[in-house]
């Protein structure tokens, strides 16, 4: 029964994971042709809706969410992460969960690339989702730029801790 608000959505992953789960999924990303395929894919469901809007500019109405998500999004080029992290502690819920993840560095995709694939080929699923995962491995290429926000695990805790989250 968890309202979840996906800050980056990219082309709806998240989504397709947790839709038979959620009350209320909110994704929000500024790339059209992502939104246009996170729309298609949930297309008839009434749980979800999708915002293409900068994360930089979006505005979550504060104490509305369950769950805020930030996946890979943090390090890109041009987000304000301190103003985005602030606006997705104030939007939880009490006892809401935020999760956030993203690169250490413009290497760290091209460092696991392989192990994915492997792991992908291993338990069977690369032929049905190959085609996603070289979308997402040509938009990682791109995307970990030299100039980006990275963070260490124990940098982004205390990042968090400094901009009120309380528990992490």
């Amino acid at each position: 029964n968890a309202l979840v608000l996906d800050l980056g959505c990219g082309p709806g992953i998240l989504f397709d994971r947790v839709k038979e789960k959620v009350t209320k999924y909110v994704g929000v990303d500024n790339a059209p042709h992502f939104i246009r395929r996170s729309k298609e894919k949930a297309a008839g469901d009434s749980h979800a809706s999708f915002v293409e809007q900068n994360i930089n500019d979006f505005q979550p109405s504060p104490r509305s969410y369950d769950s805020v998500v930030l996946t890979n999004v943090l390090y890109q080029e041009g987000v304000d992460a301190v103003a985005v992290l602030k606006r997705a502690i104030a939007a939880l819920r009490p006892g809401g969960k935020l999760i956030v993840s993203g690169p250490t560095s413009p290497t760290s995709f091209a460092d696991i690339e392989k192990l994915i694939e492997r792991d992908l080929i291993a338990d069977g699923h690369l032929p049905k989702h190959e085609a996603l995962f070289r979308e997402i491995c040509k938009s990682n290429e791109s995307l970990l730029v030299q100039n980006g926000n990275y963070w260490s695990a124990e940098g982004m805790r205390e990042l968090l801790l400094q901009l009120g989250a309380k528990e992490i």
